[in-house]
């Protein structure tokens, strides 16, 4: 079959080619590493070649167009590949599915899902049809809506739709005028995670997030080619004695407080080759679960269970929160 469409998803390395016939049929699916992508196309038929708006689009761009067989290159905007992935999900097609048809990680799939989070309307409307980076938007996310409509208004009188010049607009809002970010879990995501909250959190904001999931425990070793700085916010005592002799050059201890009496503070714990968490916390021992069990057989905390529905996750430490609150207003 005769391809009439490729679709070229561009990286730093590893392209992905997506071809079809002119009744939109599958003919063709490959990878190329990028010394690869030029030949390639050099030895296809004429076609149109749609090509994601990005950094690196208008070199590709000039590259093609150097090839009499792609007289026109069709840039398909952040925001239109955004409304496209979405009604692809609405119709039930789910994001593995999406991630195996487009040979992409299911975390590209969600991350891009979501890129329009935080963002206004308004905003939306006046970009629909813009080519610019994904990355604008993480930055217009850190601003209140009507801070982010002005900014992108002046984007677009100077014709200036650079990250950099969103950074600086960034710079120069008062802090009174930005959106305040937080880690804390939603109601609805109990049961998920923390790692995956937590992944999904630094992946909105620009951060390249690597997961991997394995069990704490006394067979742990850092590998030598894996990151020698261990952040962890652990709960328990008996895991954070564990981070210990696990082959960490650092590890950093941080979490923040949990009851009435600390609940503004935030500790942190600086250890290296010379300092070792188990010794550190040999004789410390945990406390808050036990009171927040007495807490929650109290008849107000069976209520509020009963009626949150999510099995009472975080019922305690929020009412005694709210009530340390109360008590300093006084």
């Amino acid at each position: 079959m005769k391809v009439a469409t490729i679709g070229l998803d561009i990286a730093k390395q590893v392209f992905q080619i997506h071809g079809a016939d002119k009744a939109g049929r599958t003919v063709l699916r490959r990878r190329l590493r990028r010394k690869e992508v030029a030949r390639f196309f050099s030895e296809q038929p004429p076609c149109l070649v749609g090509i994601e708006a990005s950094g690196s689009a208008y070199y590709w761009a000039r590259v093609l167009g150097a090839y009499t067989y792609n007289k026109r290159v069709n840039y398909i905007p952040p925001v239109a590949q955004h409304l496209m992935l979405l009604q692809t999900l609405n119709r039930g097609v789910s994001e593995e599915r999406i991630a195996a048809a487009l040979n992409v990680d299911v975390y590209a799939v969600r991350q891009k899902a979501k890129m329009l989070d935080g963002i206004c309307d308004e905003v939306v409307g006046l970009l629909r049809d813009r080519k610019m980076s994904p990355e604008l938007f993480q930055v217009l996310r850190k601003m209140k809506p009507a801070i982010q409509i002005a900014t992108v208004e002046l984007m677009i009188l100077r014709n200036n739709l650079s990250v950099a010049f969103a950074k600086t607009r960034l710079a120069l809002t008062p802090p009174d005028l930005l959106n305040v970010t937080s880690v804390l879990v939603k109601r609805g995501c109990y049961g998920t995670l923390k790692t995956r909250i937590a992944e999904d959190w630094a992946m909105l904001r620009g951060f390249r997030v690597r997961r991997i999931d394995r069990r704490l425990d006394a067979n742990l070793f850092r590998n030598p080619t894996e990151p020698g700085i261990a952040l962890a916010g652990l709960d328990r005592m008996p895991a954070r004695r564990l981070l210990g002799g696990r082959g960490f050059e650092y590890v950093i201890d941080a979490g923040l407080g949990a009851m009435v009496t600390d609940y503004r503070n935030f500790r942190l714990n600086v250890f290296d080759s010379n300092a070792n968490p188990s010794d550190h916390f040999a004789d410390v021992e945990d406390g808050t679960a036990q009171v927040i069990h007495d807490l929650m057989q109290l008849p107000a905390y069976k209520q509020l269970v009963e009626s949150s529905g999510d099995g009472g996750c975080g019922a305690a430490p929020q009412r005694l929160v709210a009530h340390a609150r109360s008590t300093e207003l006084k």
